[in-house]
């Protein structure tokens, strides 16, 4: 039996078409198109020696980054109001080489005045159409959806291969 470790990546939306992912330990990338001046504010902020993700925590974040963005231009064409959101990506990786990842799990975290409805369906589209990060991802690994909004928690199953 393979021995797995977790890596963490938790991407917060800044306004616009752009989000700022971070690590465990604080590392941190700008991801997609922030308003300039939350982008100025979040590179201000970094110490540059501590900056960057390792290769294998920017595909998590390309994964979080990827649907993120779907999501927000989604919602913002169906004109509901989001106050905070954030994209929680977690990727099971095994301890032998290759230490590629074999299961994630990505929570989309909303809240704002955003029907129901609305939010599970800017997430199934960008989970069953639009994430080319996502699309690709699953197949070879089963990832495991959730939306929390307002604090309210739905399961949007699981896209990939079987475990």
């Amino acid at each position: 039996m393979t021995e797995t470790t977790t890596r963490r990546i938790v991407l917060e939306w800044l306004g616009g078409m752009g989000f700022v992912a971070r690590n465990e330990a604080g590392r941190a990338i700008l991801v997609g198109t922030p308003p300039p001046e939350r982008a100025g504010e979040v590179l201000a902020g970094l110490d540059v020696a501590r900056s960057g993700l390792s290769p294998m925590e920017m595909v998590l974040a390309a994964l979080g980054g990827c649907t993120g963005l779907d999501v927000i231009s989604i919602l913002d064409k169906m004109r509901q109001r989001v106050d905070t959101f954030a994209v929680v990506v977690e990727g099971e990786r095994a301890t032998e080489h290759p230490k590629v990842y074999t299961t994630a799990r990505l929570t989309y975290r909303l809240t704002g005045e955003i029907e129901p409805a609305n939010a599970r369906r800017a997430a199934e589209l960008s989970i069953q159409r639009y994430c080319s990060v996502g699309a690709m991802l699953t197949r070879a690994v089963p990832v495991t959806y959730t939306l929390e909004l307002n604090g309210e928690v739905t399961d949007l199953g699981t896209r990939g291969p079987a475990g």
